[in-house]
């Protein structure tokens, strides 16, 4: 059982009474007043209400115009924790890099897509075997989108002139390289 020496009582359980006209507490020890205690609950943050009045425990509005900032925020961790500057700078930082890797990954593929282009035209400008019974060795070249290609290829048409194979290599200034061989008859 708690000690009530010391205590002061003015009324009892079910007989309560109300002590009026009471002095703004100053020290740490004093009694305080309504006024007091509603000076603190306006400076507090205070929960919203619905349009009964009730209090929403799930909504918060902070005081005035301008915003409020809160201060000394930690990290949050689980999914529902607010995040402070520090976090969302961070983030922002991460974001930056990844953008900064994916546009570089997407400049080597359009390199090489304008390389590979490159080498297709370099194949298609290479001569082949004209006359039956014939080889010929070839050159082209070829640039697409500032990138180029060079290609080299061996034919042959067959001693009747209705069969001709040829080959090609090429290589690109992303130094990528391909190679083709093909065959077709005549009739």
């Amino acid at each position: 059982m708690a000690s009530t020496q010391g205590a002061v009582s003015v009324g009892s359980a079910g007989n309560e009474r109300q002590i009026t006209n009471v002095a703004g507490g100053t020290r740490d020890t004093d009694a305080v007043n309504v006024r007091q205690l509603d000076a603190v609950q306006r400076g507090a943050v205070n929960y919203d209400r619905d349009e009964d009045g009730n209090v929403d425990y799930s909504t918060i509005t902070l005081k005035g115009d301008e915003g409020t900032t809160i201060t000394n925020v930690a990290p949050g961790i689980n999914a529902n924790d607010a995040a402070n500057v520090g976090q969302l700078n961070e983030l922002g930082r991460r974001f930056e890099n990844e953008i900064i890797n994916v546009y570089g990954r997407i400049d080597d593929v359009e390199r090489n897509a304008n390389a590979g282009s490159a080498s297709a035209i370099a194949a298609s400008t290479v001569p082949q075997a004209w006359m039956p019974g014939k080889s010929m060795v070839g050159v082209g070249a070829g640039t697409y989108g500032g990138e180029s290609a060079i290609s080299v290829g061996v034919s042959r048409l067959s001693d009747n002139g209705r069969w001709i194979i040829q080959g090609k290599v090429t290589g690109d200034s992303q130094s990528n390289f391909g190679a083709g061989i093909g065959a077709g008859w005549h009739w």
